[in-house]
């Protein structure tokens, strides 16, 4: 048996999102807008720290005990700087 996709579907009652990485380097989750109209962010300085601080923010403002929460990368979360050195011929 092969086996299938290892990402997990989206709780029908999760609460989606975005995060980016700043100029700085820290990392800034938000969400889309509630109905209430707020917008919920936090910022981390890993991405498992911002999505954390949103999450307990949520929970404190929604009044839930468990949040869901899918955030969609804006840009490329890690820095990965490959230099190539070419050697003239």
């Amino acid at each position: 048996m092969s086996k299938r996709g290892k990402n997990v579907p989206a709780s029908k009652d999760s609460i989606y999102g975005i995060i980016e990485r700043d100029g700085e380097g820290k990392f800034i989750a938000s969400t889309h807008g509630m109905k209430k109209g707020a917008v919920a962010s936090a910022t981390g300085c890993t991405p498992d720290e911002a999505k954390r601080l949103l999450e307990d923010k949520l929970k404190i403002m929604l009044k839930i005990e468990r949040a869901s929460l899918v955030l969609t990368p804006l840009n490329p979360l890690e820095d990965h700087q490959c230099s190539l050195l070419w050697t003239g011929s």
